[in-house]
This record gives structure tokens, C-alpha cells and sequence, in this order.
């Protein structure tokens, strides 16, 4: 089934973790069906402090948990119960 592509906000929101179900799940079913929004995807430059903390990731966790803010760190917990990351 063709999917509309969604709009930059809504890629980057899903990317981030910020977008809420169900239209996260539907965007997730569009992504991997459409090759120009896997490139646009992976051609996000995110500047937020969630993905640059991912990023640093190599530093290791506790240096990662001190960037995350309050309600980044709520994201990451969530995308943890949400995919059973435990």
C-alpha cells in the first residue's frame, strides 16, 4: 500500500523518539517500504542532545547519563521498555 511520505518535522520527530503512537508505528511501516525517506532519514543531521548523547555513546553510560536532561532521559526509558532493551 502507498503511503504519503510524511513531512521533515514528522521524520525527525519519529527519528527522536517524539512522535507517539500510533502514527509512529504507521511511519515506521511507510519507512521501510520508501527509499527517498530512508535517505532523507539518514540524511538528518539531528542536532539534539538525545542523539548526540547516543552518539557519545563510546565515552560510556555514565558519561552519558550526565548530558541527558530530565525529560531525555524519560525518552530513553521509554524506547527501553518499548523495545524490551533490559
Amino acid at each position: 500500500m502507498n503511503r504519503p511520505c510524511p513531512d521533515a518535522d514528522q521524520l525527525k520527530q519519529l527519528t527522536t523518539g517524539t512522535l507517539p503512537n500510533p502514527p509512529a508505528t504507521e511511519l515506521e511501516m511507510h519507512l521501510l517500504e520508501c527509499p527517498q525517506c530512508q535517505e532523507a532519514t539518514a540524511k538528518m543531521r539531528l542536532e539534539d542532545t538525545f542523539i548526540q548523547a547516543i552518539r557519545d555513546g563510546a565515552r560510556g553510560a555514565q558519561s552519558i547519563d550526565s548530558q541527558l536532561d530530565s525529560e531525555d532521559q524519560a525518552r530513553v526509558e521509554r524506547i527501553i521498555a518499548d523495545y524490551g532493551l533490559q
